[in-house]
């Protein structure tokens, strides 16, 4: 059986090969259908229609073959030989490093490089400056600090554009310091350079463009002294601080800025440095003259601006200025000793506008007048320091004495309230007992006894009144002897008038003869505690009416009547206070009787 055989089939593939990447075959055979495909990739064969390119598959043939459903095998198709493209890979510059340093006005050439097939296309762009360089070299014939920055190289397949791969490099421009116009002492900056501040410390800040960072050192005027300053930076910014700076470093100062690229930099300031009188130096300050010579002084002071000399005495002499060299002034006067008054202490003020001083010099005589002068100074320091000693004993003591008597003010004001608690504290308890119930017990029989006392003493006031009547009653002499008239001192009885003979012998007289029954009537206080002590014995017989007493002489301590023993009328009340002042010590602790006549 005769079979025809197959047409020749295409192969073809879907994109050109590139290393790393998959392929993939198409087999074509015109007008078969539902054919197999077999595909050879060089020696090998395969059912698949697909390949992984790499670098290796450079020249490898690529072919197919169809077979139909009876196992008729057609003829191979055309060959490919594949020729894989790659790149860019492993961009390069030739400079090593992400940093290439150049100095202003210098020549740049960079050159990129990658691994490409068939090519790429390069160029270089100013990240920047927004500026494109074609080409894989990149040359500036004179580089300004301008061109400084990032430069980025792009390497692009020639094929496939946008296959492409980049590579970046920093420039970097260097080039002398220099300093800008502007300075800033205070707040602002100024492009003044002189600046006056008062004696002390300084700092300052200036501008100073360089690459790269500078370093500063600063000398005084004459370019041989350098200044111990301290440097610190930001950026373009440099902060200079000066320690302590005095009038006599004055002047003008270089500030010298350096890279190691070309030539450095300068710039002078002018520092005024403003300071009060000091440094003072007078000759000679000590010195002795005769009456009628002139005393010539000299002194020597450091200031600025320019001081003012004066007397601090009042003299007619003025200071002349000899000499000023780097604000040293030196001036000179004289002072005239024409008589002795004009020895002495002489004060000697510097001013301007800063500050003021005063020092002192001491003009004294030759001779004789020296020995008295002397003498009089020592009476004189001997008077002052003597009374100065005095005058500081008298504060001590007085301080002393104002001390003590503030402590024992404070002492009695502390222990008044503890002396008042504990005496009204009951010492017995017992006893405190006892006489509450005795007050209660007495406040219920006085309460009774008043009302009759009052009834009763209505009664008695007519016949009271006629007793007074009757002149030298007998009984009223022989009331000393009257034992029970000497014991009233706590008999309440006292306080009642005394009882006479005709008193007693009026037996009409009913009233008058009766005593109270009552014992609580006797011992009836008048106002007076019980338990404490009377503050004023001598005044117990104030009460006592003298009109009891007609024509009756009193004896005391500081009045004596010459007549008293002799006198009828005599009563002494020395004897019945003696007895009740004996009783009252006597018994201290018991409550005392009085005797209350209405």
């Amino acid at each position: 059986m005769y079979h025809c055989r197959l047409l020749k089939p295409k192969i073809s593939f879907d994109k050109y090969p590139f290393v790393g990447e998959r392929v993939h075959f198409k087999c074509n055979l015109f007008k078969e259908r539902n054919n197999s495909f077999t595909y050879y990739y060089g020696d090998e064969h395969s059912r698949y229609n697909y390949l992984d390119v790499t670098l290796s598959d450079k020249g490898k043939k690529v072919s197919c073959q169809s077979t139909n459903r009876n196992g008729v095998k057609s003829n191979f198709s055309n060959v490919l030989t594949l020729d894989p493209h790659y790149g860019p890979e492993d961009v390069k510059i030739s400079h090593t490093g992400n940093v290439y340093n150049v100095t202003e006005h210098d020549r740049l050439s960079l050159m990129c490089s990658a691994k490409c097939y068939p090519g790429c296309h390069f160029s270089w762009t100013d990240i920047q400056g927004q500026k494109t360089y074609q080409g894989y070299n990149l040359i500036i014939n004179k580089v300004k600090r301008l061109n400084g920055g990032l430069y980025r190289c792009h390497a692009n397949h020639t094929e496939v554009t946008t296959k492409t791969k980049v590579k970046d490099i920093t420039i970097n421009v260097l080039y002398s310091p220099k300093f800008n116009s502007y300075i800033k002492f205070d707040v602002n900056y100024t492009k003044s350079k002189r600046y006056t501040f008062t004696e002390g410390t300084l700092s300052f800040t200036v501008i100073i463009n360089g690459n790269p960072k500078s370093c500063i050192e600063m000398y005084s005027s004459d370019l041989n002294t350098k200044t111990a300053a301290q440097f610190s930076s930001n950026g373009i910014y440099y902060s200079i601080g000066l320690p302590h700076m005095s009038c006599e470093n004055t002047g003008n100062y270089t500030l010298v800025a350096s890279n190691g690229i070309g030539m450095s930099s300068n710039m002078t300031v002018q520092l005024n440095i403003l300071c009060k009188p000091k440094k003072l130096l007078i000759a000679p300050d000590d010195t002795h003259t005769e009456l009628g010579q002139e005393w010539i002084v000299q002194l020597s002071v450091v200031s600025n601006p320019k001081p003012n000399v004066t007397w601090v005495n009042s003299t007619s002499n003025l200071w002349e200025l000899i000499e000023m060299k780097d604000f040293r002034f030196k001036f000179t006067s004289v002072v005239n000793a024409s008589q002795l008054s004009d020895y002495g202490v002489y004060g000697v003020k510097i001013c301007n506008t800063i500050g003021c001083i005063t020092e002192y010099v001491v003009l004294q005589p030759k001779g004789k007048e020296t020995i008295e002068i002397s003498e009089t100074m020592d009476y004189l320091v001997y008077a002052v320091s003597g009374g100065g000693a005095a005058l500081f004993l008298i504060c001590i003591v007085t301080c002393w004495f104002c001390c003590r008597k503030k402590r024992q003010q404070n002492k009695a004001i502390n222990e008044q309230p503890k002396n008042k608690a504990i005496n009204e504290q009951p010492k017995n308890k017992a006893i405190n007992e006892q006489h509450k119930n005795k007050a209660i017990n007495e406040q219920a029989k006085n309460k009774a006894t008043n009302k009759q006392t009052k009834n009763k003493a209505i009664q008695e006031q007519p016949k009271i009144k006629a007793i007074k009547e009757q002149p030298k009653i007998k009984a009223i002499n022989e009331q000393p002897k009257n034992k029970a008239i000497v014991q009233q001192p706590k008999n309440k009885a006292i306080n009642q008038r005394p009882k006479t003979k005709a008193t007693n012998q009026q037996p009409k007289n009913k009233a008058t003869n009766e005593k109270p029954k009552n014992k609580a009537i006797y011992q009836q206080p008048k106002n007076i505690p019980e338990n404490g002590d009377h503050e004023d014995v001598e005044h117990l017989y104030d009460d006592i009416s003298l009109s009891y007493f007609p024509s009756v002489h009193y004896r005391n301590s500081e009045h004596e009547d010459t007549n008293a023993y002799t006198n009828p009328g005599y009563v002494n009340l020395q004897q019945p206070k003696q007895e009740v002042d004996n009783r009252h010590n006597k018994n201290e602790s018991s409550a005392r009787k009085y005797v209350n006549i209405k």
